[in-house]
């Protein structure tokens, strides 16, 4: 099994790995795109390829190689008196390298960053923006900062209590030279080859990240919420903040920027695995899909995965629900 079939969605990265179930039977199809992997070793394996994208905007985009715990993409908007940032990362420390690459190309302060949706990996580093930038805003939909505040937090503390016993079977298969069976995970599975190894060592490295902060990390509620679009000017460009519907989550929101014909999707589309949390509306994600894919993006930054520049995972993503639906 190779580390883009053991690929999970955001919201089971943050339970068991018995409950990654959905996740792998979308992967299991074939439509998924894996990025590249980087080299990784024991105890490093990750940060960002930050990507100048003309007009004061870039894209982070991780480069964690696919596993059960991956930091989302962000789309970094910089204009001639603040910063919009897209999504923050899983943990604080992924955001502060954020932070240091947005220092690098401006002093002008982060004003807004915005959460699509509700899983840790987009929002548990927020906390890093609230501390280096006072007076940061954060924007969701509703649903999302009611989920946050509630299901979130006991998502969180199954998390935290389950994943000291996920990191001790990683480990295992490691010193064994084993993949996971995830038909049966007391088994072991067929010898590792190279990418499942260098996934384990990624999910390791972010597992002992996140545990190591999560204690002193608060939980930031949004405090700007979109009910269906909310529209900010900076100079000559429009960042519309799109209520989408009930896609990855019941809360997704996506980031348009019709004159420059950008796109942030968070999970509503990933170009590692089709994020389909248990709360997840196949049918009405289609149709989502269709409406974005009509946007006619130039450049699209996914929830994970590399850059797009055309709309061909929309078409993949698409045909995988139809398939899953039929």
């Amino acid at each position: 099994m190779d580390a883009q079939t053991r690929a999970c969605d955001g919201g089971c990265r943050h339970r068991p790995l018995r409950a990654c179930l959905l996740g792998l039977m979308l992967v299991a199809l074939g439509v998924a795109q894996a990025h590249p992997l980087p080299r990784c070793a024991a105890g490093e394996c990750s940060g960002f390829d930050w990507q100048p994208l003309g007009m004061g905007l870039y894209a982070a985009i991780r480069r964690e190689p696919a596993g059960l715990l991956e930091h989302a993409n962000s789309l970094v908007i910089v204009s001639d008196r603040d910063v919009i940032v897209v999504d923050a990362q899983m943990t604080p420390r992924a955001s502060r390298q954020l932070i240091r690459a947005i220092r690098s190309v401006t002093r002008l302060p982060v004003r807004y960053v915005i959460n699509t949706h509700w899983h840790d990996d987009h929002v548990f580093g927020s906390a890093a923006y609230a501390r280096a930038y006072p007076g940061v805003s954060f924007i969701s939909s509703a649903e999302t900062r009611a989920d946050l505040a509630s299901r979130g937090a006991d998502n969180r503390r199954q998390f935290v209590a389950a994943l000291p016993d996920e990191m001790s079977l990683l480990r295992h298969h490691l010193e064994q030279g084993t993949a996971l069976d995830w038909r049966d995970l007391s088994k072991a599975g067929p010898p590792l080859d190279a990418a499942t190894r260098q996934s384990y060592y990624s999910d390791l490295a972010q597992a002992r990240s996140y545990l190591a902060e999560q204690a002193r990390t608060p939980v930031v509620l949004p405090d700007t919420l979109v009910q269906s679009r909310l529209v900010l000017v900076r100079g000559a460009r429009e960042i519309q903040v799109l209520r989408i519907g009930h896609a990855h989550t019941r809360g997704d929101v996506a980031v348009w920027l019709p004159r420059e014909r950008v796109l942030a999707t968070g999970d509503a589309l990933s170009a590692i695995v089709p994020m389909a949390a248990p709360d997840a509306d196949l049918r009405e994600w289609r149709a989502i899909l269709a409406r974005l894919a009509a946007l006619d993006a130039r450049l699209i930054i996914p929830g994970h995965g590399p850059l797009q520049r055309d709309g061909s995972l929309f078409a993949r993503t698409q045909n995988l629900f139809d398939a899953v639906l039929s």
